[in-house]
């Protein structure tokens, strides 16, 4: 159950954080982002994105807002539900950011599309 918990708490902490960061370069996410739910949620970034180059489009939202809260959340219950790292564990682990990060391009990019629907750059 801890390790449960502590992989939220990670994952809202880390949405909280980039939330804040992000305020201060003028991508106005709302402070209630990190408990919304997939459509609110995607809403939430394509409004906050629009006009957004795809670049920070697929950072934003692929990178900060996907792959790193489920990777650090995967990391905090690994190491607080008494998983001992070794080796194959951290081989395992790059392989899973990998995969990740690939996802994660995927999703910001998909978040981009729909910020500019017409627009002619694939």
């Amino acid at each position: 159950m801890t390790g449960v918990l502590g992989g939220a708490a990670a994952f809202v902490l880390w949405d909280v954080a980039c939330v804040i960061v992000l305020r201060t370069f003028s991508i106005c996410i709302p402070f209630a982002f990190p408990f919304h739910f997939y459509k609110q949620r995607e809403r939430d970034l394509v409004a906050s994105l629009q006009g957004r180059s795809r670049n920070i489009c697929i950072l934003v939202s692929g990178f900060l807002f996907f792959t790193c809260p489920l990777f650090l959340s995967s990391t905090a219950y690994d190491l607080l539900s008494g998983i001992k790292p070794d080796p194959a564990y951290y081989t395992g682990s790059a392989a899973v950011l990998v995969i990740m990060a690939i996802a994660g391009k995927y999703v910001g990019h998909g978040i981009w599309k729909k910020t500019h629907p017409y627009s002619l750059n694939p």
